[in-house]
């Protein structure tokens, strides 16, 4: 599997300057594999926006799809999912 995973604190306009931006996370995350071992090809991709309640608390929404490409001995599984979905992460 290749992929690779960024999160990033969003700089606000200029007219929200005053606004507590330290809190806020975008996070981007993509990766392929499959190559012929266990799957011809799997892609995925997730955008996500959240926000740190506290140090160990944290929600957010986000967009993830996923594209599989699998056959063996006459079955074939070939589709894509996506759709949006919410996250709750409790740190520890």
């Amino acid at each position: 599997m290749i992929g690779y995973p960024l999160r990033r604190r969003p700089r606000p306009p200029q007219t929200c300057r005053n606004l507590d931006n330290s809190k806020w996370f975008v996070d981007v995350m993509a990766d392929v594999g499959g190559f012929g071992i266990a799957s011809d090809i799997t892609l995925q991709g997730t955008a996500t926006v959240g926000y740190n309640w506290t140090d160990t608390l944290a929600s957010s929404f986000g967009y993830k799809a996923l594209y599989t490409d699998y056959e063996e001995g006459g079955f074939r599984y070939d589709a894509t999912q996506h759709g949006m979905f919410t996250r709750l992460a409790v740190k520890f």
